[in-house]
């Protein structure tokens, strides 16, 4: 992470004046006979091969000494994720001191691309600019394959360029160097880097086969020290880590894009796992995983406008704006969907509207019920709209008005037992007021009335001694009112009258049930269990005939 007290640091190094004759990328590059023009990710690359900026994914600061006693240069990286690097610094080249500014990317998987602008003290026009770019084609791991290196420098004067070449012998553990540059600084540079362990290197280079030099490099979590000798001298380099090392940035945005992939929240997944390939471009892992991570993404997006498309079509246009919404949640990047929210709003305005339309024609046809829900309807699409909550007070108050004449009318007919006329008046009412007490009462008293005209009706039958007759609305009485005492009294007595019978009639049944007559088997045990509910056998057999019937209900 960029922070404002790592870019004044760099901006103060940046300004620094050197002290000596510059070995201009430090130690380790002296100690590799200044040959690493074609891998370098250090921040003192501004100065050698600006692209390999590019290859730095943290904020770092390099300071290189000559002799132990006297700067040389000092530089500094800033790692912008999705952008690339930038260094600034300071170097002393031919006895002047140069200030730089340069900045580097990866382009493709692993190339590098770049370039810088300095300016040189006490130089008339002394602005020059370099560019330079590194290809790399790995074998295997990122510390293998080969590096191709080329640079144009000191630009637009007098053009100096420079190209080179390094090799990984042993993957991530030797590799070999030349560079060369032409013009007035003709000369062929080439260098060994040998890794004892993950965290000593050894180094040896020359300069046109002569200027022997050496060196080694110790790598520690915060601080790596480089040392190099040759025919300049001994040289230290001190290149110090600023926030976070880009491995565990890597890591942590890994983790945290395995976590929401396996959540299924797809893009957080992938823009996690592509900053860990913006801290590691060599990890394939968090690649290839980014990618799936799109690929469900796309699939997902293709699911939920396909769902909102089918809303439109139903005219469900609040289930169309919120799978639209979701669409811009999951994948905002995706620029079509603003304008596909804002046309299904415009629709949504129009199709109210005209619901609005409907409900003033159905109130001129006095078909208010129906005006209501296209009213109700339209204010539930729209809940700000006052043109639809308007309508519907209005209705609200000639509701009132109606159903009080409603409820006029059913009294009036319920006063004349037309309890069939009654009862379509009172279901009226509630339909207009769901809850009206008055509109439930009246079909309250409807429904007692009726059960005493059905036990009346029993009653008689019973004193005509028809008690089959009677056995079936008895029941029907006691469903409606458990608490009617007479009407369980006449049930018990026309069961104990009826109870002799129970066994013929379970016979009868057993006869249609042998016969496979299923239903007139239940038909006649239903009889008998009206008279004795808790009969065994009946219960059994007519249990027995419903699955018989379902049986050859499957087999149809």
């Amino acid at each position: 992470m960029i922070t404002t007290r790592s870019l004044f640091i760099l901006l103060i190094l940046a300004a620094l004046p050197a002290q000596s004759q510059s070995l201009v990328g430090g130690a380790c590059d002296y100690a590799l006979g200044n040959s690493s023009l074609p891998w370098f990710p250090r921040s003192s690359s501004l100065f050698i091969n600006p692209s390999e900026l590019g290859r730095i994914h943290q904020d770092e600061i390099l300071v290189g000494t000559a002799r132990f006693r006297s700067l040389t240069s000092m530089s500094g990286a800033l790692f912008l994720p999705f952008a690339g690097t930038i260094g600034l610094g300071s170097a002393v080249t031919d006895t002047v001191t140069e200030f730089a500014a340069g900045f580097g990317r990866i382009i493709g998987r692993s190339h590098t691309v770049g370039g810088n602008l300095s300016v040189v003290d006490r130089t008339p026009g002394g602005f020059r600019m370099a560019l330079g770019s590194v290809l790399h084609f790995p074998s295997t791991t990122e510390n293998s394959g080969l590096h191709i290196g080329m640079t144009v420098s000191r630009l637009p004067k007098l053009p100096v360029f420079a190209g080179g070449a390094a090799y990984w012998a042993v993957p991530e553990m030797l590799r070999l160097q030349v560079a060369g540059r032409s013009r007035t600084h003709r000369a062929l540079f080439a260098g060994a880097d040998f890794s004892v362990t993950p965290n000593v290197a050894l180094q040896v280079g020359m300069q046109s086969f002569r200027n022997i030099s050496g060196g080694a490099t110790f790598v520690t979590p915060l601080l790596t020290i480089e040392i190099g000798a040759g025919k300049s001298g001994f040289a230290l380099s001190l290149n110090f880590l600023v926030g976070q090392a880009s491995s565990i940035s890597r890591s942590e945005n890994y983790n945290a894009g395995v976590e929401a992939f396996t959540e299924g929240r797809y893009t957080e997944a992938r823009n996690h796992l592509l900053l860990a390939v913006q801290h590691d471009e060599y990890d394939e892992e968090s690649r290839a995983l980014a990618q799936e991570s799109q690929r469900l993404l796309d699939s997902s997006v293709v699911v939920l406008l396909a769902q909102a498309k089918n809303h439109e079509q139903r005219r469900n246009f609040l289930g169309a704006m919120r799978t639209y919404a979701q669409i811009f949640r999951i994948a905002p990047e995706r620029i079509e969907t603003a304008a596909e929210l804002k046309d299904v709003e415009l629709r949504l305005g129009l199709y109210v509207q005209n619901l609005i339309a409907a409900g003033d024609s159905l109130r001129q046809r006095k078909d208010n019920t129906t005006a209501k829900r296209s009213y109700e309807l339209a204010l539930e699409l729209d809940p700000t709209n006052e043109t639809a909550s308007a309508r519907l007070d209005e209705l609200e108050n000639l509701s009132q008005e109606n159903v009080h004449a409603i409820l006029n009318r059913a009294r009036s007919l319920l006063s004349r037992n037309q309890l069939e006329e009654a009862e379509a008046e009172y279901q009226r009412a509630l339909a207009i007021e769901p809850k009206n007490p008055q509109a439930r009462a009246g079909l309250n008293t409807i429904r007692n009335r009726r059960a005493k005209a059905v036990f009346d009706q029993a009653k008689s039958l019973y004193n005509d001694g028809k008690y089959f007759e009677v056995l079936p609305l008895l029941v029907a009485v006691i469903q409606r009112d458990e608490q009617n005492a007479e009407a369980r009294r006449y049930l018990e007595q026309v069961r104990k009258i009826l109870e002799p019978e129970v066994e013929k009639i379970f016979k009868v049944g057993l006869q249609f049930y042998v016969k496979e007559e299923y239903h007139a088997a239940m038909r006649a045990w239903d009889q008998g269990l009206l008279i004795q509910p808790h009969h065994a056998a009946t219960l059994e057999y007519r249990k027995r005939a419903e699955e018989k019937l379902k049986a050859l209900e499957k087999l149809k």
